[in-house]
This record gives C-alpha cells, sequence and structure tokens, in this order.
C-alpha cells in the first residue's frame, strides 16, 4: 500500500482466509487500495467494510468523502449526522459548512462555520471556512476581518495572498490594501 501497489493489495486480500477478510485493519487497507483503483473496487471495498462493522465510526467518514466527490452534498451531510452522533466532533460543522458552500448555500456554510467556532475557539478550520465563505459572498470587509483575527488570535501567519486565485478579487479590492499596508507588504 505505502508503495503504491494498489492492484496487488487487493488481489493479495482476496487470497486471504475469510477469517482474515474480516479484520478490521485489513478491510482499511483495502478501502485505501481500491479508493486509488476504480469506483467499482471501491464501492465493493466500502460494502464489506460495511457489511461486517456497520456502526463503526470510520464507515461514516469514507462515506462523507464518497458522498461530497459525487457532489451529493445532502447524503455527505446525513454521513456527518450520523458521525456526529458517535463522536461529537466540532469539525463536522467545518464539513457540513464545505457540503453548503458547494451548493452555494453560503448563509448555511456561514452558521456551520460559525457554530464549529463557538464550540471550539481555536479551530481554525472553522475560520478558514468562514473566510471561504466571505471570499464567495465577496464580503471583503469580513475577509480582512476574519484573517486579522485568524493571524493576530491564532498566531497563523498570512501568506502572500496575491499568489492564490482564490484571493484574486480580494487583492484587488481596498480591504485588501489596507490589510497588506498593516502587515507592512
Amino acid at each position: 500500500l505505502r508503495e503504491g501497489r494498489f492492484q496487488q493489495v487487493l488481489e493479495g486480500y482476496q487470497q486471504l482466509p475469510d477469517s482474515l477478510k474480516k479484520d478490521k485493519s485489513l478491510l482499511l487497507m483495502r478501502l485505501s487500495a481500491a479508493s486509488e483503483l476504480d469506483e467499482k473496487a471501491y464501492e465493493q471495498a466500502i460494502d464489506a467494510f460495511q457489511k461486517a462493522y456497520p456502526h463503526d465510526a470510520a464507515l461514516q467518514l469514507v462515506s462523507i468523502e464518497r458522498e461530497f466527490t459525487r457532489k451529493r452534498y445532502a447524503e455527505a451531510r446525513a454521513a456527518i449526522d450520523r458521525l456526529d452522533k458517535l463522536v461529537n466532533d466540532p469539525y463536522l460543522n467545518v464539513l457540513r459548512a464545505s457540503t453548503y458552500v458547494e451548493e452555494q448555500n453560503y448563509e448555511r456554510a456561514l452558521e456551520c462555520a460559525r457554530k464549529a467556532a463557538e464550540q471550539e475557539k481555536d479551530l481554525a478550520a472553522a475560520y478558514w471556512s468562514q473566510v471561504t465563505i466571505s471570499l464567495k459572498k465577496k464580503d471583503f470587509v469580513e475577509t480582512t476581518r476574519l484573517l486579522t483575527f485568524i493571524e493576530q488570535e491564532l498566531h497563523i501567519p498570512i501568506v502572500d495572498l496575491t499568489a492564490l486565485p482564490e484571493y484574486a478579487e480580494y487583492v484587488k479590492s481596498p480591504q485588501y490594501a489596507a490589510f497588506a499596508k498593516r502587515k507592512g507588504k
């Protein structure tokens, strides 16, 4: 698996005795290898994992990723909700926000990102999610406020935004000019 020989991993898995094919760590290796190959192998690996461990949190993580990549955001949120019942992690609200951003439902995305930040005050991903939303909404006053907070309160240095395509409109704004001037750039 580490060497990237994914087909060999799947072939090796198939040669295992049935008792070992239910081993959680081996099922996860199969899942990882299959995710790098094709959709059918990936689906089969997910189904096998689900059959062996139907209530496992790892299955919900896989489901979130699978539904998100398929652009099935409501289904991804359903998987997030199932995982939330098992682990109750504020980061799950960041994932929810991401699904709403993809649907261009920025108000719901913002609710989720803010909730994550309320639940865990130093969860950087919650604030970066809000930055993404503010950029999408072209609310550059909010973008500047958030970047300043991230830098000053979370002590995360802000890189050169002029090199990042998603910040292109922001760097043309007067808000960015003031932000850059304050930073001495």
